[in-house]
């Protein structure tokens, strides 16, 4: 652009026009400015960005993918506070809201949460884990406690996607073994459990999403 400094955009990381310093985030993942001379596009987190960056402005929804390897790149603080907002904003059965959320960032905590299974090793080279955790007490319909945990987590990684970072579902229950080991690392237990593990952090490296769309498998009556 014309003499334009760019910055890192504080919520989705990206280098934005020093025009647009700051995320305005939008509801339209997939506008652009017009502005052809200037290169510009607008990406997830609603940034006018340069063009070389313009593949940033994908759908989320579409762009979220299983990430398990991560840089050194602090996760800024109100990032995580937009994750743990997006949990939050998920349906739930009676909207019992069972959650409750562990975010860890002792290094020590971060290793053990990594050997809960064979499956979460990557967690280790996370600079932030968020633990989302569900009660078994105290609930309109208990049943449905896990389920409302799984519209949770997948809030979750989606706002994750579209502040530019990755995570990974790392299953912890049902599994009777994985869920004793993470209560353990958290201190809790009785009528409160782990549900998954979550590291999050900037991608090592960018990969292109899957389209996964299955016309067979849509049935209409």
């Amino acid at each position: 652009m014309a003499g334009g400094k760019e910055t890192n955009c504080p919520l989705c990381g990206r280098h934005c026009s020093a025009d647009a310093p700051s995320c305005q985030r939008g509801k339209e993942y997939f506008r652009t400015d017009g502005a052809s001379e200037t290169g510009h596009t607008r990406h997830g987190c609603g940034t006018h960005c340069h063009g070389r960056h313009k593949h940033h402005h994908r759908d989320p929804v579409f762009s979220r993918m299983s990430i398990r390897n991560y840089t050194d790149q602090p996760v800024e603080a109100e990032k995580i506070d937009r994750i743990l907002r997006a949990g939050m904003a998920a349906p739930s059965a009676g909207n019992q809201q069972p959650w409750e959320f562990f975010v860890v960032t002792d290094k020590k905590k971060i290793k053990e949460l990594s050997g809960v299974s064979e499956y979460s090793v990557c967690a280790a080279e996370a600079s932030v884990v968020i633990v989302p955790c569900y009660r078994t007490e105290g609930l309109r319909f208990p049943v449905f406690d896990t389920i409302d945990l799984a519209c949770a987590t997948e809030n979750m990684l989606i706002e994750a996607a579209a502040l530019g970072l990755g995570s990974v579902w790392l299953s912890v229950a049902p599994i009777e073994e994985r869920i004793k080991k993470a209560d353990e690392v958290l201190g809790i237990g009785d009528d409160l459990h782990a549900f998954v593990i979550l590291p999050i952090g900037y991608p090592m490296k960018e990969r292109d999403p899957q389209d996964r769309f299955d016309e067979d498998r849509i049935h209409y009556l």
